[in-house]
């Protein structure tokens, strides 16, 4: 059975339930983006503070491992986003043929 097939098959209440979970996770998405811009700009500002009272080497290269681990998350971050924003994509498409049967 083809995948459009599937999708003939599914109840109104069901399709309402795969809207309703698209959009608790785009909301989720967004308080978790907004969520790591704010601990970002904390941290930045703690950083930069950190900066400016240590100048001596040991705390040059603290800095960096900071700096270095924040980057690391970020990009695990992003790519978490990324896969939960290609899911996302596929299940529009899934919902739009499913309401279309026509195509």
């Amino acid at each position: 059975m083809t995948t459009q097939q599937q999708l003939q098959h599914l109840t109104q209440q069901q399709l309402q339930q795969l809207i309703q979970q698209q959009l608790t996770q785009q909301q989720l998405q967004h308080l978790t983006q907004q969520h790591l811009q704010q601990q970002d700009s904390t941290n930045n500002y703690r950083s930069n503070q950190t900066v400016f009272k240590n100048t001596d080497a040991d705390s040059a290269i603290e800095q960096l491992a900071r700096r270095v681990h924040l980057l690391a998350r970020r990009t695990q971050e992003n790519r978490l986003l990324a896969r939960a924003s290609r899911k996302m994509v596929l299940s529009r498409v899934l919902t739009f043929f499913s309401l279309n049967p026509h195509f």
